[in-house]
């Protein structure tokens, strides 16, 4: 199986880089599908503070392929697990469904 991005979007600068100071990547899925998953992808940074401070956001569909066809591979995505303790699951959830319905309407008018 290979993996394959399939779209990349939603990139949003929401402050400025401080330079000399170290930024923080961090990825997770914020929805799958039987062969695709939506990865959100975070640049963060403290602040003078000690505070993190949310630098860039943006959101990447990869698909999961069969590496001789180049088809899509179903069920090669397994679903993602409900963690009760993750305060945040639900919002990235609503996004990620804002997402899908955001690339529907711009296939159907494509």
């Amino acid at each position: 199986l290979t993996l394959v991005t399939a779209g990349h979007y939603f990139s949003r600068k929401l402050a400025r880089t401080r330079a000399g100071a170290d930024v923080t990547i961090r990825s997770y899925p914020t929805s799958v599908g039987s062969s695709s998953l939506e990865i959100r992808t975070d640049a963060v940074q403290l602040d003078e503070g000690g505070r993190e401070t949310l630098l860039n956001a943006c959101h990447t569909v990869m698909v999961c392929v069969d590496g001789e066809t180049l088809r899509p591979a179903k069920g090669s995505v397994p679903a993602l697990l409900d963690d009760a303790t993750d305060a945040g699951q639900a919002e990235r959830a609503a996004l990620a469904a804002l997402h899908a319905e955001v690339r529907k309407r711009r296939a159907a008018e494509s």
